[in-house]
């Protein structure tokens, strides 16, 4: 039994490596007299991430011919009224029952039937998070999402999505996160600390990627993340 199913290329998604018990998925969808439509065989594993789930879902319009999507496009107002739903059939119909599943998951996390869990420890998103993200000196607007870091620090030191996976594995980078998550209707990623994310990757006894020049590293910080840099400028050795 492979414990989570998972998909590293979806972590820039929605819901990120966020993850659901296949026990208390089952057992929602169970409660709701719904069949979740995927071709996995969830019982074959312990916890699936989300957007995994319903990148599942969205894939099973794949295994329609041509024929019988067109014949489901005519059937349903909605995508019959759409011209582009008769070019692509099968993604057209894959693209509204992700959507409509994306939404009554996202209605079972608000109503509290479902709980998102992180990828990492498998607690509840909103208990892990408590004491992180109540600190109200945290300015939000000086954080950045993982994708925003991967944006800029990315072609100088191959930081990719697969950094974020495991946190426990890079002390510095879990320390420079500051706001963890939220789950619910506004779910939203984590936010990291780029002054902090910076000064890991301008350490030469960083280990993980590529070295990042301090020169480099100070210019990145200044040009992509001004508001921070504004803060720490006082410490840029570069600024003449």
């Amino acid at each position: 039994m492979k414990e989570t199913l998972f998909n590293e290329t979806l972590i820039a998604c929605e819901f990120g490596s966020l993850v659901f018990s296949v026990a208390e998925l089952t057992d929602w969808a169970r409660s709701k007299r719904i069949v979740i439509p995927t071709i996995h065989n969830l019982d074959c594993s312990k916890f699936i991430q989300v957007e995994y789930l319903l990148s599942a879902i969205q894939s099973v319009s794949h295994r329609l011919t041509e024929s019988e999507a067109l014949l489901i496009v005519e059937a349903d107002e909605q995508l019959k009224a759409d011209s582009n739903s008769k070019l692509a059939p099968n993604f057209a119909i894959g693209a509204q029952v992700s959507d409509k599943w994306r939404a009554l998951i996202k209605a079972g996390i608000d109503s509290d039937e479902l709980r998102l869990l992180s990828f990492g420890t498998k607690l509840p998103i909103d208990a892990e998070a408590k004491d992180e993200n109540s600190n109200p000196e945290i300015d939000i607007a000086a954080l950045a999402t993982r994708t925003e870091l991967i944006n800029a620090f990315g072609k100088f030191t191959g930081m990719d999505k697969t950094w974020f996976l495991h946190l426990a594995d890079t002390p510095k980078l879990k320390t420079a996160r500051k706001f963890k998550g939220k789950s619910g209707r506004h779910c939203v990623g984590p936010l990291f600390c780029p002054y902090e994310v910076m000064q890991w990757l301008i350490d030469p006894k960083r280990r993980k990627g590529v070295m990042l020049s301090n020169t480099t590293g100070w210019k990145i910080l200044r040009n992509k993340f001004p508001k921070t840099y504004d803060a720490k400028s006082i410490g840029d050795p570069t600024d003449y």
